[in-house]
């Protein structure tokens, strides 16, 4: 007995197309990140510690971390938060003073550390060096105002004329995390978010079943089961790509699989004139049931377009068969009188219907109120039931 199975090979068509979906969801949330957060995206990636970093070296606009463990004093405030002077050194090794902008929120602790550095300079003991600060932030060019009130300072302190030379043109300005996730930048980490939210859910639904309650829908109506259908396509009769043809359904094996009932078709015909879609020919097999549905599939050749056609029409030879200008009037426009020409034809009538279709086959696909548009297929193999049979008991070992 054949191992063929066609809810497992679904299931794994429908786990391949989510994962690859889930893949691209995550790679757009990833190429969001680096165009339109730069910001932000710089800022979580900053590696480079700004205080042991030679100020010769410095790089304005430039995210850097560091922890704060030295600071001179606080030479000016504004709303925000304070200036203050740190210690910094150029490549010759020689001192310098960083101005470094910090928050109002972590005032308290830079006074703590204010007291901490002047103790470890008379003692030199860094077990005094208890009270840091972790921060992340970009350099900045000193502005006038911010240099004014610097030298104003260093009067004030007491020192040199020549210690305005050894202020860096360059000021750390300490960023905290929660600046950046309230900024306008917030906005976008919340698109970020939910595009990786959506990714892990696509990928989660690859390994549920969820996929399947159309289909399930569809087999109730006909008290059938997914069972049933397993049983069904066992070995089935003729199969073209991932399209499959049983002695009473065609099911194309998609995430979405389409389930076409043979008996109901009244009216089928091949496309053989490829539309273009991209670089790649397309032909369609059209079949239109007497639900009122037009089911086309999708084909890369215009013979297995046709050989698809006839071996359907071969289980249900009283359907109309060919592109008949007459038979679309009827479809749209007496559509229960072409159901019953179809139903209660003679068999004179349905090899004369069968004759005359087959002469005239469109160049161009005819407007159809289709009802799904199904995936193209992989290059067509036209086979044999037993080497549909041996070629998943392959794919299964």
């Amino acid at each position: 007995m054949s191992n063929f199975s066609i809810v497992k090979k679904i299931a794994r068509k429908n786990m391949c197309n989510r994962l690859l979906i889930a893949l691209v969801i995550f790679l757009i949330g990833v190429v969001i990140a680096f165009i339109e957060i730069p910001k932000t995206t710089r800022y979580f990636l900053a590696n480079k510690n700004v205080f042991s970093t030679s100020c010769d070296n410095y790089k304005n606009g430039k995210f850097y971390k560091g922890e704060l463990y030295y600071l001179y004093d606080c030479f000016g405030t504004n709303d925000d938060g304070g200036f203050y002077l740190a210690p910094a050194q150029n490549d010759a090794g020689e001192d310098r003073f960083l101005i470094v902008f910090i928050p109002n929120k972590y005032e308290e602790k830079a006074m703590a550390i204010i007291d901490q550095t002047y103790k470890w300079m008379e003692t030199g003991d860094d077990s005094i060096l208890t009270e840091s600060i972790k921060c992340r932030g970009f350099l900045d060019d000193v502005d006038s105002t911010t240099y004014r009130y610097c030298y104003e300072y260093m009067d004030y302190a007491g020192l040199p004329q020549s210690a305005r030379d050894y202020v860096c043109d360059t000021e750390f300005v300490f960023y905290p995390v929660e600046k950046i996730l309230l900024s306008e930048t917030g906005f976008f980490i919340l698109i970020i978010l939910v595009i990786f939210g959506g990714a892990v859910a696509t990928a989660i639904t690859a390994f549920t079943k969820g996929y399947l309650k159309p289909l399930k829908k569809r087999l109730e109506k006909e008290n059938m089961t997914l069972k049933d259908l397993d049983e069904e396509f066992r070995d089935p009769i003729f199969n073209v790509a991932n399209i499959y043809v049983s002695n009473k359904h065609v099911i194309q094996v998609t995430a979405s699989p389409s389930l076409l009932k043979i008996e109901d078709v009244i009216w089928l015909y091949p496309s053989l004139s490829a539309v273009a879609s991209g670089s790649q020919s397309i032909f369609y097999s059209f079949f239109y049931t007497r639900n009122h549905e037009c089911v086309k599939y999708s084909l890369k050749t215009a013979t297995t377009a046709e050989v698809l056609c006839k071996s359907v029409h071969s289980l249900q030879p009283r359907a109309l068969y060919g592109f008949i200008p007459e038979n679309q009037s009827m479809y749209y426009q007496h559509f229960n009188e072409l159901v019953d020409q179809v139903y209660n034809q003679t068999d004179d009538t349905q090899e004369e219907s069968v004759s005359e279709g087959s002469a005239e086959i469109p160049s161009e696909p005819q407007d159809a109120p289709a009802m799904e548009e199904n995936t193209q297929p992989a290059a067509a193999d036209i086979l044999t039931p037993s080497s549909v049979a041996q070629k998943e008991e392959d794919d299964l070992l």
